[in-house]
């Protein structure tokens, strides 16, 4: 039975007749790329948005419009975390997690850690000349902790924990009792705006990973987050003053670009070889600056990937069988599904996106710790943060599911491929 296609100018449009379909009866029968197979057992149909030449292999032409990527597993064997079980021991502590070899030459007075927000390898490798301060200090990558987003990933940097523990798990989260979904560092509705009374810092409350190093002095050196513009010179004059200090210390210095940049440019934009190139210098300046016995070590909280929209607040067929709103963050989004509706979820869900998400299992997730290591402690909100699923991106597609006040990003991170995962260590030793 020869399947007829049928084309749509966008996946809005799709979904809703995707959905009248299904009250017909029909069921989806095959995936390719982003378009669906339908089936009443008679009758057969393929839909899909993707532009197509009509008179060509419809199938080979979705499936090859959805590139391939490489999908880079979270490893709690591997990220900052073991950096900073490096930086305990040079001052004589210990750690949950194995220390990474090569990075401290001797035991240093001082350290400093100096992130820059999304400078994942392939960004640094894209604008950084090989001749940079940056990019010629380069030791070797590791593993972005999970999910590969700002406010799970420097969270866990800052204390040392992965977000299983924490419970910092993305952006923003459900808040059983205020019934809504709250971003995490402003304490507002996702969806309207409102503050809440509640937020991140109210109820998960952490301290940094230094605070119990007897004798060690810590820094947490940020940009002053109520200004819209920041320049990384602010933040790093900051941290030469604290490091003139005749003592022992070790310093979190933060500044969120290039990843406000590549958002509205997207991850490879001329401007955002200008901002790299122009960090970069800054940063030799003030390398040259700092006292002697100081060790630093440059790295991201994630890379970034070329992204496209998915309408997902469009589409009924997912949306009816969810108890509340998706949560999370676009690239890593959980889903808390209605009584009953888990086997009907999975099958919509991975009919329609399986080549752009992989979905997994709350149960999944912890086992296979993907937001880290159970054994050091589930923190209780993760039950509702994490609902019964999450959906990994593993493309170069995020979802929407926010209709009003939507941004669209250019570029992107929380999902599992090599571009979002793989993060650069560059150390200086002076």
């Amino acid at each position: 039975m020869e399947s007829e296609f049928i084309q749509f100018e966008n996946d809005s449009l799709m979904y809703k007749e995707l959905a009248k379909y299904f009250d017909l009866g029909y069921k989806i029968v095959n995936t390719y790329g982003l378009g669906v197979e339908i089936s009443n057992g008679e009758n057969s149909f393929i839909l899909s948005y993707t532009p197509i030449d009509k008179s060509g292999d419809i199938k080979s032409q979705l499936e090859d419009a959805v590139p391939k990527h490489e999908v880079w597993m979270p490893d709690y064997s591997d990220t900052f975390l073991n950096v900073i079980a490096s930086i305990r021991e040079n001052f004589g502590f210990k750690s949950d997690y194995k220390p990474i070899e090569g990075i401290f030459d001797k035991k240093y007075k001082k350290v400093i850690i100096l992130l820059l927000d999304g400078m994942g390898v392939n960004i640094m490798n894209k604008h950084l000349p090989n001749t940079s301060k940056i990019k010629s200090n380069y030791l070797r990558s590791i593993h972005a902790m999970y999910p590969s987003t700002t406010a799970a990933a420097t969270t866990s940097i800052r204390c040392g924990i992965a977000p299983i523990t924490s419970g910092w798990t993305g952006w923003e989260n459900y808040f059983s009792e205020v019934k809504r979904n709250v971003i995490l560092f402003t304490g507002k509705d996702n969806l309207t705006g409102d503050q809440t009374e509640v937020s991140g810092y109210k109820c998960m409350p952490y301290q940094m990973f230094y605070h119990d190093m007897d004798g060690v002095s810590g820094y947490s050196v940020e940009p002053d987050f109520s200004k819209k513009e920041s320049d990384i010179s602010d933040v790093l004059n900051r941290s030469l003053q604290l490091n003139l200090r005749d003592e022992k210390q070790v310093q979190y210095v933060y500044f969120p670009e290039p990843d406000g940049l590549m958002h509205e440019t997207g991850p490879y934009a001329s401007e955002v070889t200008h901002e790299l190139k122009g960090i970069n210098e800054k940063v030799e300046d003030y390398l040259k600056k700092l006292t002697p016995d100081t060790l630093v070590i440059i790295t991201a909280d994630h890379g970034h990937i070329d992204v496209k929209p998915i309408h997902l607040f469009d589409n009924p067929l997912i949306l009816n069988l969810l108890e509340r709103n998706p949560s999370n963050d676009a690239r890593s989004v959980t889903f808390k599904v209605k009584n009953g509706k888990n086997k009907e979820f999975e099958a919509i869900f991975n009919g329609l996106y399986k080549n752009i998400y992989k979905l997994f299992t709350k149960e999944e997730v912890i086992n296979a710790k993907m937001i880290g290591d159970p054994k050091f402690g589930i923190h209780p909100r993760i039950d509702d943060f994490i609902g019964d699923y999450m959906g990994c991106a593993i493309s170069e597609y995020y979802f929407q599911y926010k209709e009003y006040g939507n941004f669209d990003f250019k570029s992107h991170h929380a999902g599992i491929t090599k571009e979002e995962m793989e993060v650069p260590i560059c150390v200086i030793r002076k």
